[in-house]
């Protein structure tokens, strides 16, 4: 199946939100199968890019991590939300390692903090991302 660029760039974010969600647990599954186990069967070749962008989000974590820590004025990327950082962590990714377009990766990632996060979260993504990008 051929999901919309934007589709694959949420299902690619709710993969990372998996991902940090289960990685202190010793039984965590796989990132194969959290691809499978998110878009529900085997990414095709016309779908590559989810897989990609999961990938250098796990490859790069702590230099992802390290990006959006400097740009946090008296905060933590580990006082976030597992939302919040699987959207930074995802889009950051996006934006540095795959050179998706800052204003496209930032629009993005602002209306999945809309949709998934707390009222006023897309304000800390669209700072982070717009400083870090």
């Amino acid at each position: 199946m051929s999901y919309s660029r934007n589709k694959l760039q949420e299902l690619a974010m709710v993969c990372t939100y998996q991902y940090l969600f289960y990685l202190k647990d010793a039984d965590r599954p796989s990132p194969s199968e959290i691809l499978e186990n998110v878009t529900k069967e085997n990414i095709d070749d016309n779908d590559k890019f989810i897989k990609q962008l999961f990938l250098q989000v796990i490859k790069n974590t702590n230099e992802l991590v390290n990006l959006i820590n400097s740009s946090l004025d008296n905060w933590d990327f580990e006082r976030l939300g597992l939302m919040e950082k699987s959207i930074l962590l995802t889009s950051l990714a996006q934006g540095k390692y795959l050179n998706q377009p800052k204003q496209v990766v930032i629009d993005v990632a602002v209306e999945l903090s809309k949709k998934y996060c707390e009222e006023k979260a897309y304000k800390l993504i669209n700072g982070v991302l717009d400083k870090v990008l």
